[in-house]
């Protein structure tokens, strides 16, 4: 008589489907706090602000950013995980796009760039920033003052706006 078959082997197949659904349980929940950070009558600065932190900060209490992170490899090797990391990545561009057009209508922001190109770029930072505090090398406060500080020179924002907002001002290097 053989071996039974594993449960989770039934329900997923393989370790890459395993992999895959709790990367994309991950991902939705990561847009999930996004979307819960901000309210529609705040102000373009006040969004940005909000998603910057939220985005810097989600899933840090939970697996989310960890599964989301330590996984990013498989990415490099598996098209289902690429496929899945590219939707996460163009839906944040997406929400960083939205503010940035709705700042600019409103007079709030000048871009410096593309609007894309920001948007891009503000994924780009957060990403690697959040790898820091998930590996230790920097703590939550600094990593705030580096997105904000970025996104205000981007932006046209006066200095110490985007900061206050975020609750983060000119912390030390940890």
């Amino acid at each position: 008589m053989g071996a039974a078959e594993p449960s989770w082997s039934r329900s997923f197949g393989s370790h890459a489907e395993i992999i895959a659904a709790a990367v994309r349980a991950s991902s939705s929940r990561f847009l999930e706090k996004l979307a819960e950070s901000v309210d529609p009558d705040m102000s373009p600065t006040a969004r940005l602000a909000a998603v910057m932190s939220a985005g810097t900060t989600a899933g840090l209490d939970d697996d989310v950013s960890r599964i989301l992170y330590e996984y990013w490899p498989h990415m490099l090797r598996d098209p289902e995980q690429r496929r899945i990391q590219d939707e996460l990545t163009s839906a944040q561009e997406q929400i960083y796009r939205d503010i940035i057009d709705a700042g600019t209508r409103s007079g709030e922001f000048s871009p410096l760039l593309d609007p894309a190109k920001i948007a891009r770029t503000l994924v780009a930072q957060e990403d690697g920033l959040v790898m820091d505090v998930l590996a230790g090398s920097a703590g939550s406060e600094y990593v705030l003052d580096l997105m904000g500080s970025l996104a205000s020179a981007l932006l046209g924002l006066p200095a110490g706006a985007l900061l206050e907002r975020m609750g983060a001002r000119s912390a030390p290097a940890t």
